[in-house]
């Protein structure tokens, strides 16, 4: 549990999110960018930072494993500038799967899945299900409330598609 200084906020943090963490910094061969962090996830850099092992370099964002000890303690974020201050949606299951299932499919080689190992598979068929069910759910809470701003076959274009209100009538003949 950490207890930010300026305000009363405490937040737990997650083992599994320190896992994914140290894996990401594993399996890049130049540090891991920070930049790449998920909103509110500067605590887990900052506590890796702590160890020894473990050296944050302010100039290009980047936190790295070294072989011998280092003389960075703490990632100093507060210099930092924010074009966009973000911040994870509380109570959104699928915002936190679909980070998990990234994270895995960054790290498996998907276009090969015969290749994979029956744990991998289990792991991704596991998330997609997870990421599936959370966004079809959250789908449904967005479109109730579209609803009620969409006019009758009038479409509507965003950034990422667009979206029209129609509506069906099943007609049957009856005797």
């Amino acid at each position: 549990m950490i207890q930010f200084e300026n305000n009363d906020e405490k937040r737990p943090l997650q083992r599994d999110q320190f896992e994914t963490l140290y894996r990401r910094i594993q399996d890049a061969p130049d540090g891991f960018d920070l930049d790449r962090l998920p909103p509110d996830a500067d605590p887990y850099p900052t506590l890796l930072s702590v160890h020894p092992r473990f050296e944050v370099n302010e100039d290009t964002g980047i936190i790295t494993e070294t072989e011998d000890a280092t003389t960075t303690r703490l990632a100093d974020t507060a210099n930092e500038p924010d074009d966009e201050e973000r911040t994870e949606p509380e109570g959104l299951d699928v915002y936190s799967d679909a980070l998990l299932l990234v994270d895995a499919l960054e790290r498996h080689d998907v276009t090969d899945l015969p290749e994979l190992d029956t744990d991998a598979l289990m792991n991704i068929y596991t998330l997609l299900s997870d990421v599936q069910r959370d966004a079809n759910d959250f789908r449904k809470e967005v479109a109730d409330v579209l609803l009620n701003r969409l006019h009758h076959d009038r479409p509507i274009s965003g950034q990422y598609g667009s979206v029209q209100r129609t509506s069906r009538r099943n007609r049957s003949l009856k005797d």
